[in-house]
This record gives structure tokens, sequence and C-alpha cells, in this order.
């Protein structure tokens, strides 16, 4: 059986803990509430969206002022000076506001108010802009069942570019969590295959498409679907400028049993007979997102962002300092600059992150081997790693000149997400021992802890 070995070099000190350069600065705005959702229009003003409201920034992140206050459930920019947002009420019905923006304050241009339909509730959850065009997924609820675990379906609204009247398109699958428009005809959604979001129901997922604006939907093939115990969903899907489709998922109990990124080179290859090809192998993506202005792809996990230069065939961790953690959402300027919330801090990257260091690591869809972290680190460090097939894997550790210190990993594994945790006593520790002894305190090894 073929072993696979991976090798790590670790840079670690005895006496203290050192912090690296980062690549991003931590920005984090008091008294705006939870956050939700992140939009930037240009490459100055921002547009924060949180608990209590929507939110707006001129100076890149650093200050905020409130445009809106309220319970919105989501919300887009449209145009240079209009935004959109869908705002709930407690009858179970909703509205989409179409706000023009006139210095700091909007002045509400168009309402459309959605009605909840026999006895469901409603609320529009996603926006997605496509030359002009809006589309809306207006999501139900049946009453009876109000729970976590309530019955789903969803709608497509949308509404052409200079047009005031919405059009529905009665979509035949159930919950939608992505959508992506090709042109004004060619439709592409991921949903969950199933009217509940019961866990023990099971899920089937699937990837619809129209090249008819919605009249006549087809499914591709190859779509990896769940078990009664594997509730994985897909959570984002693009259509790359070079036409290659992209879908990401992730697991919404557990980031445990996490399936990575797959791609299809040609989205209107609809007889590829389910051949996508996987990157990013056990790791959650959280969304996707291609930049405008360039052909460069991003992909937020839960603690780390990736970039691609090669149209999603392979990836760059641009996280290695290891600072996030509970990632929520991002958005990337014209520049390049790429701003990452969590619900109470903004990550906001000191350049354009696809120039990309020759040392930085580089995921294939064979094997992924993260930078260990905390790096330099006193007295642990974790390693995480991913493989595509199943198999015998190694992993050695060597110093800055090449010398083998130990083999960390020598086993079997399946294939998926793997982790080591490293433990590194301090030399000289017979001192180390004094040291405390002459404070008052007591060393302890670690083999003592296990």
């Amino acid at each position: 059986m073929k072993t696979k070995t991976l090798m790590v070099f670790i840079l670690f000190y005895s006496s203290q803990i050192f912090s690296q350069n980062s690549d991003w600065n931590i920005l984090q705005p008091s008294n705006i509430g939870v956050f939700k959702n992140i939009q930037v229009k240009n490459e100055m003003n921002m547009y924060l969206l949180t608990d209590l409201g929507l939110y707006k920034s001129v100076d890149k992140g650093y200050n905020w002022i409130e445009l809106i206050r309220g319970d919105i459930e989501t919300f887009s920019l449209y145009n240079d000076n209009e935004i959109i947002i869908s705002k709930n009420y407690d009858q179970g019905n909703c509205s989409i506001l179409l706000l023009k923006e006139d210095v700091n304050t909007l002045i509400k241009e168009n309402e459309h108010f959605i009605s909840k339909e026999n006895n469901s509730s409603v609320v529009i959850s996603k926006y997605f802009i496509n030359k002009g065009d809006i589309y809306a997924v207006a999501d139900y609820r049946f009453e009876p069942f109000m729970s976590k675990y309530g019955n789903l379906f969803s709608n497509i609204l949308f509404k052409t570019n200079g047009d005031t009247l919405w059009q529905k398109i009665n979509y035949p699958g159930y919950y939608i969590y992505s959508l992506s428009i090709k042109n004004k005809d060619t439709l592409i959604v991921a949903n969950n295959g199933s009217t509940s979001s019961n866990k023990t129901m099971g899920w089937t997922q699937r990837i619809e498409y129209s090249y008819n604006n919605g009249a006549i939907w087809s499914v591709y093939g190859g779509v990896y679907l769940n078990s009664n115990t594997n509730l994985t969903t897909i959570s984002s899907l693009i259509i790359s400028q070079s036409d290659a489709i992209i879908y990401g998922q992730y697991n919404l109990h557990s980031y445990d049993a996490t399936r990575g990124l797959f791609r299809l080179d040609d989205f209107m290859d609809t007889n590829h007979n389910g051949k996508w090809d996987n990157y990013l192998i056990g790791i959650p993506i959280i969304k996707l997102f291609s930049h405008s202005s360039s052909s460069n792809l991003y992909a937020l996990t839960p603690d780390s962002l990736f970039v691609s230069k090669t149209d999603g065939k392979s990836w760059y961790n641009r996280n290695n300092s290891q600072i996030f953690s509970n990632n929520l959402d991002f958005t990337v300027d014209k520049d390049g600059i790429v701003y990452v919330i969590s619900s109470n801090k903004i990550y906001k990257s000191k350049n354009d992150l696809t120039i990309v260091e020759k040392d930085n690591i580089h995921l294939s869809n064979e094997y992924i081997l993260l930078q260990n972290y905390p790096n330099p680190f006193n007295p642990q460090t974790t390693i995480e790693y991913s493989i595509a097939k199943a198999g015998n894997v190694k992993i050695l550790l060597y110093d800055m000149l090449g010398k083998e210190l130990r083999v960390l990993a020598d086993e079997f594994k399946n294939v998926g997400h793997h982790k080591i945790v490293f433990h590194v006593e301090p030399p000289n520790k017979e001192r180390f021992r004094s040291i405390c002894r002459s404070l008052g305190l007591q060393w302890v090894d670690s083999d003592e802890l296990k």
C-alpha cells in the first residue's frame, strides 16, 4: 500500500510565545449589534448588516454610521446609489424595499409587499444581482411546524433593470441555498431536495438548471448525496468567468463530515456523468465568491480564507497566522482588499491576497497539509491535513536544517480532514522546575496530565 508522506517544518521557542506577522488588521466596531452580512460598493463605501439594522462606513470599516434601524433579514447593493432590503413583519409577512441613498440617508423609492401563502410565513432570505436584474429567494415555512424542523419551500422573484414590477418563478424544488445566474435565461439552483429541515428525515441535495428562465428544470448528475446521519448541505454555488461551475458544502450540525469544493469545467456540460473534481477535501465551505474585476475566486471557511488564481483548480490558504474564528461572511473590494466578519470582528487584509508568496502552501485535489498553528508556538501546536483517498499516512517533523526529529503519525487514515496536536516540553526542564519552586509553583510534566 502506498504511503502518503507529509513533511512538517515547525519553528518553536522554549521560553515565550511569539506572534508572527499577519496579513490582516482586526477592526472591532462597538455598539452596532451582532454582525450578519457585509458588502462593499467601491473602494471606500462599505455596508454592514447587524441584528440592530444596516450601517455604513466611508473609511474602509474604521467608523460606522446607522442608515436604517429594524429587523432586516437581508440586503444587497443595487446600482450606484440604491440598496435593496427585505424587512420582516410579526404577522409572518415581509416586504422588499428599494431605497435610494442620498448622502447618508435612505429614501424609500419602491416597496413590494409579500403575503404569506396558506398557513405559511415568508421571508426574503437572499438577493442575487445580475447585470441590473434582481433575483430574490422567498422562503416559506408552514406555521403548524414553526419549529426548526418546519417544512420549507422556496420561490424565485425577479425584477428586470428599470422595471418596478416583480415576477415570480414557480420553482419545483424545495429550500434554495444558493442561486447563480449566468444570463437572463440561465439559472442554476442548489437546494436540499426535501420539504423538511429535519435531520432524521434525510436530505438529498441537488443542483438544478434551467435554460429558459425557470420554465423547465433539469438536474445535474453526480452531486454528493446525504445519509440520514450526515446532514451536509450545499452552502454556495457560483459560475466562474470561464464558465466552470463550483459548489461548496458543509455540515449543518458539525464540521466532522464535510466535503469541500466540487468543480465542473463547463456548466453547460449536462452529460458529464457526475464527474466533479473535488478540492479542499474535508474542509467546510461557508461562501464562494468570484471577483468581478478579475478572474480570482475566494472560498470562506469557519476559520480560513482560500484564494484561487486558477479558476478553482488550486487554492491557497491566506490565514496562515490563524487569527480567524467563527467566520460568517466576507466581501472583496475592487482593489482586492478582503473584509471577513465574525459576529463582532472585521478582519481586513493589508493587501491584495491574490499576490501569493512563493512559500505559501499549494492546495490541490490530492492532499492538503495546512500551516500548523500557532507557529511559532509554546508549548503545543496543531497540525491539520486532508487526504483525498484512504491509505497509510506518515507525517514527519524536520528542523530547519532538514534533520528528522520525530514521526508524528504513521497509520491508516480514512478520506477527510484530520488534525494532530504536537506538544513540546521546554529544554532544561530542571531549570524550569527550580524557577517554579522559587516562585512557590509546581511544575507538572505533560505526561502527567494525560
